[in-house]
């Protein structure tokens, strides 16, 4: 009877660790607030002013170090609307990746800035492929896109 409790404490004890574990892998930063780019730079890049998606890497506002921010509609954007700035995020599978009950935010492909990608090829093809060979997106947590008018 001893080696049945035993056994019973030890797959309680599994269970709860389990738990833990998977609370953890949660990473509760994404969706947060953070600053795309230095305040110092003019003009601010909100969701209002941003053409495209636009993701700033090593940003110490978040654990991943990815912010991200989405365009609005035109339609949505006026003087009354609250703007965010920029959404902690991190590259992603599947939606399940960016906890969407929570963030609102879905597993998207972020397109990488093509002028950017075509300078590069232009001037420095060798680093180019060094750091992207042949990736030209990536997917992103991130808000979902405005319709298209």
């Amino acid at each position: 009877m001893d080696a049945m409790r035993i056994h019973a404490s030890i797959k309680g004890c599994s269970v709860a660790a389990l738990a833990v574990l998977a609370l953890a892998c949660k990473n509760v930063d994404i969706g947060q607030q953070c600053n795309v780019l230095p305040a110092s730079v003019t003009p601010a890049q909100d969701e209002c002013t941003v053409k495209g998606d636009l993701v700033s890497t090593q940003n110490y506002d978040c654990d991943t170090l990815f912010c991200i921010v989405t365009p609005k509609s035109k339609s949505t954007c006026d003087s009354t609307t609250k703007r965010v700035g920029g959404r902690c995020t991190k590259s992603c599978v599947s939606n399940d990746d960016c906890f969407p009950s929570d963030t609102g935010m879905e597993c998207r492909r972020v397109v990488l800035d093509s002028d950017f990608i075509n300078e590069l090829e232009k001037t420095n093809p060798d680093l180019l492929a060094k750091y992207l060979g042949d990736l030209r997106t990536t997917s992103f947590c991130a808000e979902p896109l405005p319709p298209t008018p």
